[in-house]
């Protein structure tokens, strides 16, 4: 691949992680935190308040959270149809062109890409 397409690639995983620390990692880190100080100064209703906060979390992050694995398999799915449209029409580019079908490929391929954008 291309130097910018290893670029984007990384950026998009870069932005992944920072969201999976940000959501996941960081209320982890408060809750262990608040249990600790729970205990160590009697607080019951600190350690309450922080077990309550994860369990929040977690059933939020259960019911609320998008299904990656199958974004994921989805937006893969789109983009091999995309690249398979591409591939076949610039093999069959001259008898394309020789037959006047570039506004039917140029519509075909634009619907494609509409719903990898949408996606």
């Amino acid at each position: 691949r291309n130097p910018a397409g290893r670029a984007t690639d990384t950026l998009a995983f870069s932005e992944a992680l920072v969201a999976l620390l940000d959501e996941s990692l960081k209320p982890m880190c408060i809750g262990v935190y608040l249990i600790a100080r729970a205990l160590r100064r009697d607080g019951r209703m600190v350690g309450l308040a922080a077990l309550v906060m994860l369990l929040i979390h977690k059933v939020s992050a259960a019911c609320l959270a998008p299904n990656i694995r199958e974004l994921t398999r989805r937006g893969a799915s789109l983009e091999a149809k995309f690249k398979t449209l591409h591939a076949r029409f610039r093999q069959n580019l001259e008898p394309i062109a020789f037959s006047g079908g570039g506004a039917a490929e140029q519509r075909t391929i634009d619907a494609c890409y509409g719903t990898i954008e949408e996606h």
